[in-house]
């Protein structure tokens, strides 16, 4: 939905780029009759103008497979026709210490893929809380691990350390009786695929929540650098204008200018978008719970602790989302 929404963002900018085009041809036109502009400003506002119109209908191609896309999800013909919101939407900073993310245990409660890998555990004949324990680091899954930093308390957390007590602690009551000597063996290879599985899903589990809540900071000084760069680009180019105007620049400072806010505009754009699919994939990462409302019969998310995405309450339609 936010990549639709950046595709008719970028279409848009796109459509504004060409009518601003068309009226710098049709200025440096009237100024070629008039003998002030040459022929080749002419010619280069042309080709101008057609650059930004092939860029127009390369964006409208993507708008158009970003909807197909969407309504193949929703379970529709995919006709090109969903309609996207008409910005997209602002979100909060994370700040340090702010509990975004809660603690490792309770990502261990809440990720259906660890939860899955603990339940073939305990079919192997594994303790599951056992194996929670073990592959429990010290680290706090807070805002602040965006700063990599772990507590206070002893951070040392050694995979392969981890896998053997684990494998030595689990394994070591199970083979006592009367079993044959290759059905022992037999299931212990399989306790220890599922041991070493478990581990994978769990660091796997940590790893994406880290690299979400890293890729926060990043995203958010991109974003920043971008809107600033958007702005004072916007600011040159309305000066360049007026210079040309004036006749005291040339016609290559102009469309340079006009290129230099065009780009930086649609980069400010994708870096919006960028942000908000990384705090999607920071709230996938964390497992947050789902629940499906009887009386509205659409599913709605329910962040843990407390909410990490503040989109839009309604469609462009006005639809409730």
């Amino acid at each position: 939905y936010f990549r639709l929404t950046e595709a008719r963002l970028q279409r848009q900018l796109s459509e504004r780029d060409v009518k601003s085009g068309e009226a710098n041809l049709r200025i440096i036109e009237r100024r070629y009759a008039r003998g002030i502009s040459s022929s080749l400003d002419v010619r280069l506002a042309r080709s101008s103008l057609a650059a930004s119109q092939a860029t127009l209908t390369n964006r409208q191609q993507t708008e158009s497979e970003s909807a197909r896309r969407l309504e193949v999800l929703l379970g529709r013909y995919p006709s090109a026709e969903i309609a996207a919101a008409k910005n997209l939407p602002n979100i909060d900073t994370l700040k340090d210490n702010s509990g975004y993310a809660g603690s490792p245990a309770s990502l261990l409660t809440r990720r259906p893929d660890v939860l899955a890998s603990e339940a073939r555990l305990k079919s192997a004949g594994l303790d599951e809380r056992a194996a929670r324990k073990a592959f429990l680091p010290t680290l706090s899954l807070s805002a602040s691990a965006i700063e990599n930093e772990l507590s206070s308390r002893d951070t040392s957390f050694d995979y392969d350390d981890a896998i053997q007590n684990l494998a030595a602690n689990l394994t070591q009551p199970l083979f006592q009786g009367g079993r044959l000597r290759a059905q022992a063996r037999a299931a212990k290879a399989d306790q220890e695929a599922a041991i070493y599985s478990y581990a994978d899903t769990v660091l796997t589990a940590y790893r994406e929540v880290e690299d979400a809540l890293a890729a926060e900071e990043f995203l958010t000084a991109q974003e920043e650098a971008q809107r600033l760069a958007f702005e004072e680009a916007a600011a040159a180019e309305e000066l360049t204008t007026r210079q040309y105007l004036n006749g005291t620049t040339n016609i290559f400072d102009l469309i340079n200018a006009q290129q230099r806010r065009i780009n930086n505009e649609s980069q400010f754009i994708a870096a919006s978008r960028a942000r908000l699919t990384n705090r999607i994939d920071l709230y996938l990462a964390l497992g947050a719970p789902f629940t499906l409302p009887s009386d509205e019969g659409q599913l709605v998310a329910e962040p843990a602790p407390s909410t990490l995405v503040q989109g839009p309450k309604t469609n462009s339609k006005g639809d409730r989302l």
